[in-house]
């Protein structure tokens, strides 16, 4: 957290706003995203979901081995389905390492190379999912 709050503190102002402006409010789509998840809805779901998985990553959980969540993860993203975006049945608890190499997975499975949904099937169940994770 110091390195990334030291990172942080080195960029200027220019760079920020550049960052808040392109990359994060990059459409209306993601604008409205990053405000939900500054939400006390989010949190509030984001709390519950914890809750019901016990903070244990669901996915490593079904290969027998129990690490702490942190992370709140859409299991099919809100990019492909927005509005499943607060249901607490697409939601799941999972580690952060855990939740990059979905992410990364996701963008091959889900988008193309420009960030456009492909016609495919949504996965909803982590089962099906839990290959591409399995250490």
């Amino acid at each position: 957290m110091a390195s990334r709050q030291k990172w942080a503190r080195s960029r200027d102002e220019g760079y920020r706003h550049r960052y808040d402006q392109v990359t994060r409010n990059r459409s209306e789509a993601k604008t409205e995203q990053y405000k939900f998840y500054k939400s006390k809805a989010w949190a509030g779901l984001r709390a519950q979901v914890l809750a019901r998985d016990d903070h244990i990553d669901q996915y490593l959980k079904l290969l027998g081995i129990y690490e702490v969540a942190d992370t709140v993860d859409h299991i099919v993203p809100i990019e492909f389905e927005p509005d499943q975006m607060q249901n607490p049945d697409n939601l799941i608890s999972c580690g952060r390492h855990t939740h990059l190499i979905k992410t990364r997975w996701e963008k091959k499975y889900y988008f193309d190379r420009g960030g456009q949904p492909k016609s495919v099937e949504p996965i909803r169940e982590i089962g099906k999912i839990l290959p591409i994770l399995a250490p």
